[in-house]
């Protein structure tokens, strides 16, 4: 398991969005849908999340939430900013006892 705990401006961040991905590099595990290869948890109403990550290698944990101000698109249209930050996190296997 880990936790962690998405923070914006210093303070802890609740209800935001969190993408948990794994860094299949090699390709060596196939996904069984779409839905396995970028996972979303939300933070609590402390900015908390917790998530299982059931294989050793690196994961990666994106905290994603809108700013209050809008910019203009190149079509003139007013659009969200997105603010986010990413944390990779290496989770060695565990090895058999001498």
């Amino acid at each position: 398991m880990f936790t962690g705990v998405a923070m914006l401006d210093g303070k802890p961040a609740p209800g935001v969005d969190v993408e948990v991905e794994y860094y299949n590099a090699q390709g060596k595990y196939a996904a069984p849908t779409e839905f396995h290869v970028t996972q979303v948890v939300k933070t609590d109403a402390s900015g908390v999340f917790t998530v299982a990550c059931p294989l050793a290698g690196w994961w990666g944990f994106a905290a994603l939430t809108t700013a209050p101000e809008q910019v203009k698109g190149p079509d003139g249209a007013m659009k969200d900013v997105e603010i986010g930050a990413v944390l990779w996190t290496r989770f060695d296997a565990l090895k058999p006892a001498k």
